[in-house]
């Protein structure tokens, strides 16, 4: 069972604080959440929303379907009223008159200062929930510690909302009980928290990016954490300054992050390129959004995966990721920073505005399985060396990683052709090998590439394949439609380059139909996957419009497909 609330209002009415209050406050008791935020690009007013799944099950994916409203603008009642259930309640911030409705009206509360509506509506809620008063109270006080004056209004709201909300009838009809199984101390996360802890744990120590939404909150998490961590993190005057700041941090033996999106990674281009030339590791998030150009800079998108692939002039070696849902923000990311240092390339990592700016109900990650092992060479190594060669020619293309200052050997580096050594040459014969030698390193990389993940997957019914972000929607509908006696299998992609070609053409032949799903007006993934495979996918179900699928979409697409 679960319950659908949609928090609606202006940008500056606190929609975001009630509901990190709410998610913290529901995963504390037991209930399984997952909340995505609709916002327009502006700094005030517009029509925006939180919308969040409280659920006695996992959830993972958004909905439509609407059990509460809460509207604390006359814009956001207006635009959000269609989408509530016949049976659903409103808890309202203006004067309205909705015909059939039942409605909690917090402007009977005794409350002066319209700013504590969110959190009175959040209060209202917690009723509904089951959920006591006192653990409601502990959760406002830890928001508001050292500010005693907004303290107390917002507990004061609180405490009057809770115990006119005790009597509400119509409220109690939807109320749900937390789940005897239910996350054990369960952290309430971003996309963009996990994301940061992912690179903290795969060992970053230099940062530099410059603000570009969805991407953003990267840099701010780690900026905010940065003494704790022991990381340096630089605002740079801009994207190009940023990838040649972590192309030298990590020459140099930092283990280097820049964040962007889109049009940020545009302007990295020639950067990440020359990156791939002195064969220096970094990991590169590029958090998508809808193009081109500006385009809708707080919606989300999968348009970004062929320039993410191909970016960059010239031939060169690289991996790109795809986290699947904030967990996997945080367990590829920490991944992505092994991977670099162990082939000596640039990672990138596809995130989009979905995942980083959804939260969601989280068990503690696994640090077990992440790996602490560092790939440069010893000083002891390096001191019984009699010439150190950074481009020393190996049979998988991987050379010896050395830092300068690690002895008394010296470091050569050259964005030119070079030979072993590092020194710039116009030979040709050591052009072609040294060429050949990055293009070993491919091969390399794909024997250990990881295969997809899969559900459901064996031969004779249809196949349903997908990458990144949208892997949650399709989870979810797949236990839904099987349910109802509709099967298929999933497939979704993590790494996204290089692929394994023949895993996907055999499961691919073998399928009773293929359909690919993808957030995306140019088809990247759809036409990646026919180059690669040379198989023509049967249905492909694609979105436009910058806002996510949501589940109710996907299974009225998928019961028409199948």
């Amino acid at each position: 069972m679960e319950l659908n609330i949609r928090l609606s209002g202006a940008a500056g009415q606190g929609i975001q604080t009630a509901n990190d209050i709410l998610g913290k406050l529901a995963t504390r008791s037991g209930y399984f959440c997952y909340s995505f935020n609709d916002a327009e690009s502006r700094i005030r007013g517009g029509i925006n929303f939180n919308h969040m799944r409280v659920s006695t099950l996992p959830v993972s994916a958004p909905r439509e379907r609407v059990d509460i409203l809460i509207a604390l603008s006359s814009p956001g009642l207006e635009s959000n009223l269609s989408k509530l259930v016949d049976n659903g309640v409103l808890i309202s911030g203006v004067k309205t008159e909705t015909a059939g409705k039942s409605t909690f009206e917090l402007g009977s509360l005794d409350i002066t200062n319209k700013k504590v509506y969110g959190l009175a509506a959040v209060a209202v809620v917690s009723s509904i929930l089951n959920i006591a008063l006192p653990d409601l109270e502990k959760i406002i006080k830890e928001q508001f510690k050292g500010k005693e004056s907004i303290l107390d209004i917002n507990l004061d709201a609180a405490r009057q909302a809770y115990s006119m909300a005790q009597s509400w009838t119509e409220g109690a009809a939807l109320s749900l009980n937390p789940p005897k199984e239910s996350l054990q101390q369960g952290k309430w996360l971003s996309g963009g928290d996990a994301f940061a802890l992912g690179a903290a744990a795969g060992g970053v120590s230099f940062v530099a990016a410059y603000p570009m939404s969805p991407a953003t909150s990267i840099m701010t998490n780690l900026s905010h954490w940065s003494k704790e961590l022991e990381v340096h993190v630089e605002q740079a005057e801009s994207e190009v300054t940023a990838i040649n700041m972590v192309a030298g941090a990590s020459y140099a033996g930092a283990r280097a992050l820049t964040s962007t999106s889109g049009g940020g990674f545009a302007l990295m281009t020639e950067g990440i390129s020359l990156t791939g030339m002195i064969e220096t590791p970094l990991v590169v998030a590029i958090a998508q959004r809808p193009g081109p150009a500006t385009g809708l800079p707080t919606r989300t998108a999968q348009g970004d995966l062929r320039f993410a692939i191909h970016g960059g002039h010239g031939f060169f070696p690289r991996v790109v990721l795809a986290p699947k849902n904030i967990n996997d923000n945080f367990t590829i990311t920490s991944e992505a920073f092994d991977l670099a240092e162990k082939y000596q390339i640039p990672v990138i990592v596809l995130t989009d505005q979905l995942l980083q700016d959804s939260k969601q109900s989280l068990k503690n990650f696994d640090f077990d399985s992440i790996s602490q092992k560092r790939y440069q060479l010893s000083r002891e190594e390096l001191e019984k060396l009699d010439v150190y060669q950074r481009y020393r020619f190996t049979d998988d293309g991987v050379s010896p990683l050395a830092y300068p200052g690690q002895s008394s050997h010296p470091v050569v580096v050259d964005s030119d052709e070079h030979d072993q050594d590092g020194h710039l040459t116009e030979s040709a014969e050591i052009s072609k090998k040294m060429a050949e030698k990055r293009h070993r390193k491919l091969k390399t990389i794909l024997q250990s590439c990881k295969k997809p993940e899969s559900w459901n997957l064996k031969p004779g019914i249809p196949l349903v394949l997908t990458w990144g972000s949208t892997w949650g929607v399709v989870n979810e509908v797949q236990k839904r439609l099987e349910k109802q006696g509709i099967e298929f299998a999933h497939v979704n992609l993590s790494w996204m380059w290089p692929l394994p070609a023949d895993f996907f053409r055999k499961e691919l032949e073998q399928a009773s139909k293929t359909i690919i799903i993808e957030h995306s007006v140019g088809s990247e993934f759809e036409s990646l996957m026919r180059e690669v495979t040379l198989h023509d996918f049967d249905h492909a179900v694609r979105k436009m419009d910058g806002r996510p699928f949501g589940v109710e979409d996907i299974e009225v697409e998928l019961k028409e497909l199948l």
